[in-house]
């Protein structure tokens, strides 16, 4: 059956209710989202692309050079830590994929840099500014946990804003 414009699709509707009669309206499946929508400045980003990632304040994701062995924001310098690769459904740092450490489903849980696997703590797709994770469609949030990167439940606050960035 091919698709109907909405209009017409509402107007058979309300035909069809007046008659006390029903219509099946077959809705295609969206297609899934993968990390390369993510956008900024309305532009999609082309595959395999190296980008900085920045939070709402202009800060810059970072894989940690400090004592913590996880993904921080910081100021932005654009040195290897902080240039992210956003391939298929895995964004890697200086080779290694963000990961959901230990699998951890929990609100908080903390993401750090890990050899790549595959696994669904490591997969990861956009929805608007919203970056979220396939093992739990929870956000990436850079606020909640003081400057470190943690996966929470999505609530649309600044945190949980990212925009890649060529700079």
């Amino acid at each position: 059956m091919p698709a109907l414009p909405i209009y017409r699709a509402v107007l058979l509707a309300a035909t069809a209710l007046s008659l006390n009669a029903c219509i099946y309206i077959r809705v295609p499946q969206m297609p899934s989202v993968s990390i390369y929508e993510v956008q900024s400045d309305n532009a999609t980003l082309p595959q395999k692309q190296q980008v900085l990632l920045k939070t709402s304040d202009g800060l810059c994701l970072d894989n940690s050079a400090s004592s913590y062995q996880g993904i921080i924001a910081y100021t932005c310098h654009g040195k290897a830590n902080q240039r992210f690769d956003l391939s298929g459904d895995t964004i890697r740092v200086e080779n290694k994929c963000l990961d959901v450490a230990a699998e951890n489903g929990n609100s908080g849980a903390k993401i750090i840099p890990y050899a790549c696997h595959g696994k669904s703590n490591q997969q990861w797709y956009a929805v608007g500014k919203t970056i979220r994770s396939r093992l739990n469609d929870k956000c990436l949030d850079s606020k909640k946990d003081g400057n470190r990167l943690t996966l929470q439940t999505c609530d649309g606050s600044s945190g949980q804003q990212f925009y890649p960035s060529t700079k």
